[in-house]
């Protein structure tokens, strides 16, 4: 369970790609960088977790659904079949990690056939407080065959990824004990969005830097504190969701040589300003080896929330000014969004 803070709406980026992984083409990596009309909560939801009234009201909108089916649209033109392999070994369609992050907003935001939202209708059945993240009572006796709780196992037994077979061999005889046959559903046709590594190929895809075997105990973000990169940057090189989400526990990563630098431990409240001010560099510098951020700062309380670790030199070596003639003062930042 978890709640968020709704925040403006503006571009989001769903991916952050730096580098160039191999079986990508350069168009492929410039559709996938592109941003989404969307709630930047979008970047933080889970299926599994129930929103406030006003997060799904801000989150679940008629723009950001267009511009997802867009991005989709987009994507697989640019893409196509292209995959490319984790530093496991891991064979993943270009597609995975929008698919993930779609199946989540479709999951959060369902709405029954009388238009309720689903999310919000099976946390008050399950007496859940989302921002406490508590139950203040059994759940209702009626919950196992509410129209939308048994929309959302269907909804989740269509998607590729979600798809579960001992839910799916469940669901018929579930909806014939509540009496319900208004909900069909396909299972989806095996797919291949990711390909685990055989016998045969047991060569993983050079690490043009440091492997690093993560320790019990590491996380995304002492990993980049210790090792000199940032947060997002580590996320981005190794293929790794958002927000440290899943982070692996074991096994190892790459820690390229492109994304070293001197490091910036954020605390709650830091805006570009203040990172600029401590580390003696300017706003733009900031903005520039941190793009997670946005170009105006906008995204800046996701992270220092988080206590992100954020690049205070250029990674990977000396930097150029782009505009050195455009050089202003550090601006406000917009209004942005902030997790708990």
């Amino acid at each position: 369970m978890a709640s968020h803070i709704p925040v403006a709406v503006g571009l989001v980026y769903l991916a952050n790609i730096t580098n160039t992984p191999e079986g990508l083409s350069s168009s492929c990596i410039q559709v996938l960088n592109q941003g989404v009309d969307c709630d930047a909560v979008i970047l933080d939801i889970d299926a599994a977790f129930y929103e406030t009234d006003a997060v799904l009201e801000s989150l679940c909108t008629t723009a950001c659904t267009t511009a997802l089916t867009t991005y989709q649209r987009r994507v697989a033109g640019a893409c196509g079949t292209s995959r490319y392999t984790d530093h496991e070994g891991w064979s993943y369609l270009a597609t995975y990690d929008f698919q993930e992050r779609y199946e989540a907003y479709q999951a959060v935001c369902l709405q029954d056939s009388s238009g309720r939202r689903c999310n919000a209708a099976i946390r008050d059945a399950l007496h859940i407080d989302p921002d406490a993240m508590t139950t203040s009572a059994a759940p209702e006796p009626t919950l196992a065959c509410d129209n939308c709780f048994l929309s959302s196992i269907a909804l989740r037994i269509q998607q590729p990824l979600a798809t579960d077979d001992l839910m799916a061999s469940k669901f018929s005889s579930l909806t014939a004990s509540c009496g319900s046959t208004t909900i069909a559903i396909t299972t989806p046709v095996e797919s291949t969005w990711a390909i685990p590594p055989t016998s045969e190929s047991t060569s993983t895809p050079e690490c043009l830097g440091t492997t690093y075997t993560i320790q019990s105990g590491d996380t995304c973000l002492s990993i980049s504190k210790s090792r000199g990169v940032s947060t997002s940057q580590l996320l981005a090189a190794n293929h790794l969701p958002a927000f440290c989400s899943n982070f692996p526990r074991t096994g190892t990563i790459c820690i390229p040589d492109s994304i070293s630098c001197k490091t910036y431990e954020m605390v709650k409240g830091d805006k570009c300003r203040d990172v600029a001010s401590k580390n003696d560099i300017s706003w733009t510098q900031v903005v520039t080896w941190n793009p997670e951020l946005g170009e105006a700062c906008e995204y800046i309380d996701n992270f220092a929330s988080r206590g992100y670790i954020l690049c205070a030199s250029n990674p990977g070596g000396s930097w150029v000014h782009p505009f050195p003639e455009d050089e202003v003062d550090m601006p406000l930042p917009k209004t942005t969004a902030i997790h708990p």
